[in-house]
């Protein structure tokens, strides 16, 4: 199909003017000229419903100049567009035009699903704009919003103003247009009220009603009620979501009995509102021939951490799951300090929904994950954007999110990473476009800042975890030896992780100068090697605790040789959050 001069772009169902608009517009920030929207059939693209077709999905016929996009349901539709803007080719001209053909699609998993974390750092009503743009790009459909937590409560309650933090910056209204603004792009917001446990501001602020501690906001029946007033304000809000997230994780202080008392209690009320209730995996399964309480098999477990309830179990016990393991999908930068984790994109892009893993060596599932026969109770997925601050939030996720939503909707593809990404690459300047942000280059320093520094620009070559996004492995030789200017080198054990740095020139040298993040007790513990030809290699050195002491360098001399790749066969940082990462951040070479 050609456009020519112009494009009209219409409907059958005025249930999907919102999903037109929303295509209209993008084509209009492309560039692309002379778009007219009009009701009616003799259009150059028309969107018409068709509830024969599967949930979310849609098929398309280009032929004969003319566009015809058959949909589910308006996520269908939605996913049409961004589908269209995606395949569309755009000459600088502004003309469109789209290959004859017929295609249909549908997603594999019906969870396919993002979360902000608004209970640590406030977000803006714009990033989540420009989160839910992401989505619908890359056809996710579920954003959750971890509203409260201990640091931050960030909804507005009418009920009880007091628990509002003021500084998250969100009114009911802005909510509210956020909700339409997410349904017109085939995303649907979740609330999430973390309950009983990081509940500090619910009972600091209000113990008269949610208790002094996690238990009596579990047992009591004012606490209940109290519980119950917030999640009615929240979907009163939140009117399109089947779902509600109660948190009910990571509680302390209430015997496991009696949270899962408090989650069917919930439940009950939840489901009288019309909704599913979706919980973090929190207290274990229990033998109700020993009288202990079942949570109610219809509420949706999240699994995470892969010690409270771990998988097999869950799916054993019948409950729905979506999984939201550790590895890939957690990316963290953990309150309150920058310090991330997060897997690289290659492995979200090849997750497998029915193993849960974790980051942490010190737990049994990171060397043992844990594996369901088939994906028959996997719901699909979330990736959590746990304590971060926003500005983060893109950079590290964006690529992250576009490749497990890839997996969920086409589980079974033998499209290799390699052409993934060389695909990804070309079509994120679109979206940049639409949504109106830029994903940052990798900082360099100014090359009078090298000083004398032979590794300057030098090629890093990772053995893996090169797909890292954000702190890619260039971060290395880049100049800059700020320590979270990083390489976030994952995985490094239980096999160690080998870093080549190849000079530009071989060179006379004498001495390498290794920058590392220098938080707390941590060091990073590697050895360090030498070669003249990049096929022999002479051991330099191997750290040793204590070795960097307070500086945020370690200085290794050695007799002046020729140097043409420097090797780092590193554990990891060790004695600091998760050593199963390298988060070394500079390497420096020098002739004197």
């Amino acid at each position: 199909m050609n456009s020519g001069a112009s494009i009209s772009v219409g409907t059958k169902s005025d249930s999907l003017n919102p999903q037109v608009d929303v295509f209209v517009n993008a084509l209009k920030k492309l560039g692309v000229h002379n778009v007219t929207q009009a009701n009616g059939i003799s259009n150059d693209v028309t969107f018409s419903l068709n509830p024969s077709l599967s949930s979310e999905s849609y098929s398309v016929e280009v032929k004969d100049g003319k566009v015809q996009v058959m949909a589910a349901d308006t996520s269908g539709g939605a996913y049409a567009a961004s589908d269209l803007i995606r395949r569309a080719q755009i000459d600088e001209e502004g003309s469109i035009s789209w290959e004859d053909g017929a295609w249909k699609e549908a997603p594999d998993f019906p969870y396919r699903s993002f979360l902000v974390d608004m209970g640590r750092n406030p977000h803006s009503p714009e990033t989540l704009r420009q989160v839910i743009d992401m989505m619908w790009y890359y056809r996710g459909n579920y954003l959750q919003l971890h509203l409260t937590d201990d640091q931050l409560f960030s909804w507005p309650s009418k009920i009880y103003p007091e628990l509002y933090s003021s500084r998250a910056g969100w009114t009911l209204d802005d909510f509210r247009s956020l909700e339409a603004y997410s349904q017109a792009r085939g995303v649907t917001l979740v609330p999430e009220l973390e309950v009983p446990g990081h509940s500090t501001i619910l009972r600091g602020k209000r113990p008269d009603v949610f208790g002094k501690n996690p238990k009596d906001l579990a047992t009591t029946a004012q606490a209940q009620k109290g519980v119950e007033n917030l999640i009615s304000e929240m979907l009163d809000v939140f009117r399109s979501t089947p779902y509600m997230h109660i948190g009910a994780d990571e509680v302390y202080g209430v015997p496991q009995d009696d949270q899962r008392k408090f989650i069917n209690r919930l439940n009950k009320y939840i489901k009288r509102l019309g909704r599913t209730t979706l919980v973090w995996e929190g207290p274990s399964g229990a033998n109700t021939d020993q009288g202990q309480t079942k949570v109610d098999e219809d509420v949706v477990h999240f699994a995470w951490e892969s010690r409270y309830y771990p998988l097999p179990k869950l799916v054993e016990a019948g409950y729905k799951v979506v999984n939201a393991s550790w590895d890939p999908f957690y990316v963290v930068d953990h309150y309150p300090r920058t310090n991330f984790t997060g897997v690289p994109v290659d492995q979200c892009y090849h997750a497998d929904f029915k193993r849960l893993k974790n980051v942490d060596p010190n737990i049994r599932s990171f060397h043992k994950p844990q594996v369901v026969e088939n994906t028959n109770n996997i719901l699909g997925f979330c990736m959590p954007w746990w304590e971060g601050r926003e500005y983060n939030l893109l950079p590290l996720c964006l690529q992250r999110f576009a490749a497990a939503s890839t997996r969920a909707w086409d589980y079974d593809s033998n499209l290799s990473y390699e052409a993934y990404a060389t695909r990804e690459e070309a079509l994120l300047g679109r979206l940049e476009t639409i949504s109106g942000f830029e994903l940052p280059e990798t900082p360099i320093a100014p090359v009078d800042k090298a000083a004398g520094n032979l590794a300057y620009g030098a090629k890093v070559k990772p053995s893996w975890g090169a797909n890292q996004p954000h702190f890619v492995p260039a971060r290395l030789t880049n100049g800059i030896t700020d320590q979270f200017d990083l390489f976030l080198g994952y995985p490094t054990k239980p096999n160690p992780l080998v870093i080549d740095i190849e000079l530009l020139n071989v060179a006379d040298a004498s001495r390498i100068r290794i920058h590392e993040m220098s938080i707390g007790n941590g060091w990073e513990k590697y050895r360090l090697f030498i070669s003249a030809d990049g096929k022999t290699f002479e051991k330099v050195v191997t750290t040793t605790k204590g070795m960097r002491a307070q500086e945020k360098f370690i200085e290794h001399r050695f007799n002046k040789t020729m140097v043409k790749v420097v090797r780092i066969e590193t554990d990891g940082f060790e004695d600091f959050t998760f050593p199963s990462f390298s988060r070394l951040t500079e390497v420096q070479v020098f002739a004197e």
